[in-house]
Formats: structure tokens, sequence, C-alpha cells
């Protein structure tokens, strides 16, 4: 019951706060699809999704946070364990893959993603995937890596049991980013400057069907 009044705040929050951002972000980008979307706009949009999905970050590990205080010692090192379970299939799944499968699965996701809102991709458009994510590099090593490391931080803090841990899981987390290896950053800023190339000229390339369907489910979401 009292985790659910946290998520019902937290909810609260997010439809007062945050939904009417989405909706005029969704305004914005419909209004840089004419005549044609640039990089400076796709930049912005990538830009604006991220900082929305940072500000609900903080908001939902101040939740775990604040809540975890409510648990037992052997309920928060219950949740460590888990969080390592997954953390092992997370490697087992993603690292099994090979080079190439790895390309495929970004490539099959983009075309996934992209449908959505286009219905089904173009000759052209496919064509314009396969050749970008080409030059994707592997990110799901690193990322597990990053992963790991703060989890292990995580898992010493929350042994130790002291008064503090709370602020201690804190700092662990809001020093993730500035933690991060020069690799993940590499490998990160990379494939996120792909990923826009991509959704640029993906979305250029629409026809004049992809664009009556993409302009309604901007509408749709708004």
């Amino acid at each position: 019951a009292d985790f659910q009044g946290r998520i019902d705040q937290l909810l609260d929050w997010h439809r007062r706060e945050e939904l009417p951002r989405y909706a005029q972000l969704l305004t914005n980008f419909e209004r840089s699809l004419d005549p044609s979307l640039d990089a400076e706009a796709v930049a912005t949009l990538f830009a604006e999704l991220s900082a929305a999905a940072d500000r609900l970050e903080v908001r939902i590990l101040d939740l775990m946070i604040d809540f975890g205080a409510t648990l037992t010692l052997a309920q928060r090192q219950e949740f460590m364990l888990a969080l390592e379970d997954e953390q092992d299939e997370q490697r087992e799944r993603l690292l099994s893959r090979s080079d190439e499968a790895y390309r495929k699965n970004v490539e099959e996701q983009f075309a996934d993603n992209l449908s959505k809102f286009l219905g089904r991709l173009t000759e052209s458009q496919k064509e314009t995937l396969a050749l970008y994510t080409r030059d994707y590099q592997r990110f799901d090593g690193v990322w597990i890596e990053d992963r790991a490391r703060w989890t292990a931080e995580l898992t010493d803090v929350i042994a130790r049991d002291t008064a503090s841990w709370p602020s201690e899981v804190h700092g662990v987390l809001a020093r993730r980013e500035a933690a991060r290896s020069p690799e993940y950053v590499a490998v990160y800023t990379h494939n996120s400057a792909l990923s826009q190339a991509i959704f640029t000229e993906v979305i250029n390339l629409r026809t004049p069907k992809q664009d009556r369907r993409l302009r309604r489910k901007i509408d749709d979401y708004r």
C-alpha cells in the first residue's frame, strides 16, 4: 500500500509536469518536418527526449531509495541479488551474439520503431538502414561493464547498512556518468550520431502516404 501510494504520487507529477512538455515536443517536431527535417531539429529532439528520460529517472530513483529506507536489510540485499541475477542474464544474452547478429539486431530495432510511425518501409529506406547500421560499434559490452561497476558499488553500500546508506546510494548513482570509461563515451557518441543520421534520412525519404501516417501518429500521441 505504501509503495502504491508513492507510485500514484509519481504518476500525478508525470501527468501534471511532463505530459504537457511531451505534447509541445511533438508539436515542435511536426513543425520541423516541413520542408524537411534538418540535423539541428533532430539533435534538439534527441536532446529533449534524453532530458525527459533523465527527469523521470531521477524521480524514480528518489522513490526507490526513499522506499528502500522502509525495508529491512535482508529485503534490500535480496533486491540487489535480483539485480545481479538480471545482470548475469543480460551478459549471457547480449554478449553471446556475433558482431553480425548485433548489427542485424540494431537494424531490426530501427526498422520496427520507424515502422510504427511510417508503416511499411520502402526499399530505399531499408537500404539506408542497412548502410548506416554497418558502421555501428558494439555498445553492449561497455554497457554491461558500466552497469556491473555501479551495481557492485551499490551492493557494497547496502551491505554496510550504515545510517547514511540512502545518501551514499544517491552519490553512487550521481557519479555514474562521470565515472564512465572513455570507451563507453566514445562508442555512445559515435552510435548516437549515427542514430540521428538514420532517423533524419529515413524520415526525409517518406512517401506521401507515410507522411500522412506519421502526422496522424504524432497527433494521436499528442
